[in-house]
């Protein structure tokens, strides 16, 4: 008789609304302000959240737990991130994000995946539909087409030039059903 834990390594962390709170708190080791709280459960609540705030509050980082959670957080879900400015996502979230994994990793949870540098990405052997993908919006095309069981699409820095109705569109196109988030 196989348990839950042999279905999934972090069995625990796979439903209810705090489950990525939870992640962040138990796994990553983080003590989340009451706003990172918000947006990540609202993101298990809810198709779309919005988050607009100032400048340097935390939004990328929280960003980057929510990344982490979601790919973690459900078996064979993705995360697809898309910013008005790729070189700010590559130096805020993807920086943040290999740092959270690498801390969670040497504090003994084996997470697995293989970090990609070159265009930054998160890659699972097993499940090869299961992803972390950064893509630029400078080719709103190139956001289409991109599906998991369970699929996170965020586009982070929305208030940028680069970031249109076109890219808007384009990665909306991901989020097909009641599982996947935007």
């Amino acid at each position: 008789m196989s348990s839950a834990s042999d279905e999934h390594p972090l069995a625990d962390y796979v439903s209810g609304e705090d489950r990525y709170v939870r992640f962040g708190e138990d796994i990553l080791g983080l003590q989340l302000a009451d706003t990172q709280r918000d947006m990540l459960r609202s993101v298990t609540q809810q198709k779309n959240t919005v988050v607009m705030s100032g400048n340097g509050v935390g939004k990328s980082y929280a960003v980057a737990i929510l990344c982490l959670a979601f790919l973690y957080c459900n078996p064979r879900g993705s995360v697809m991130l898309t910013s008005g400015s790729y070189q700010q996502m590559e130096s805020t979230v993807w920086s943040e994000m290999k740092s959270l994994l690498k801390q969670a990793r040497e504090a003994g949870f084996p997470l697995p995946g293989r970090v990609k540098e070159a265009q930054p990405r998160i890659e699972f052997e097993e499940y090869p539909s299961k992803a972390f993908r950064a893509i630029s919006s400078t080719h709103p095309e190139s956001l289409e087409g991109r599906h998991a069981e369970t699929m996170l699409v965020i586009v982070d820095e929305a208030d940028k030039p680069d970031v249109g109705q076109k890219v808007i569109e384009s990665a909306r196109s991901s989020v097909t059903d009641g599982n996947d988030r935007f």
